[in-house]
């Protein structure tokens, strides 16, 4: 460990599992305090347990497709960690199909969580970060987002959104 990361606050969104799980763990072992969000919060409280032996964690349950449930995440890691000066949008859907054939709902969905979850966060925690001053907010995107490869259509189309969100954050927020 080289406690690169003493004295930040991290909440991750999607912490849960997978990535987010990882750069929990990753996060805790550089001397970080996070709290993990899932829309699973049995799974969340879980893998905070798992994970708390390597330092401070705890679990929010939150839907990020949800203002009210952003909102609430937002104050509830304010009022855990004192202030947050990390935040990653992770949350995320992964879908392939052909664009003929991908259903309205998983297009709803993809847009809901790879999109909308990740500007509900960023308007959430946006202005507590900027007051706080020292701050950074990493939202996840992916290559499919920069070039197209068959059957990710929709996915690319919600990581390409993300990228571009994240060029307008840079300097709204700069």
């Amino acid at each position: 460990m080289t406690e690169r990361l003493v004295d930040r606050r991290a909440v991750i969104t999607g912490g849960a599992a997978g990535i987010g799980r990882a750069i929990a763990a990753a996060y805790l072992r550089e001397g970080a305090s996070v709290v993990i969000a899932d829309i699973d919060k049995d799974l969340a409280e879980r893998t905070a347990a798992e994970l708390s032996g390597a330092g401070t964690i705890s679990a929010v349950g939150c839907d990020v497709t949800s203002l009210a449930d952003t909102r609430a995440l937002a104050a509830e890691a304010i009022d855990r960690l004192g202030s947050v000066n990390v935040l990653v949008n992770n949350a995320g859907l992964s879908g392939r199909g052909l664009i003929t054939e991908i259903p309205e709902q998983r297009i709803d969905a993809l847009l809901a969580v790879n999109l909308k979850g990740v500007i509900l966060c960023a308007q959430a925690f946006a202005q507590a970060m900027y007051d706080q001053g020292d701050a950074v907010m990493i939202n996840m995107s992916s290559q499919a987002g920069k070039r197209g490869w068959p059957e990710l259509s929709v996915y690319g189309a919600t990581k390409a959104g993300v990228l571009g969100m994240n060029r307008a954050l840079a300097v709204e927020l700069a």
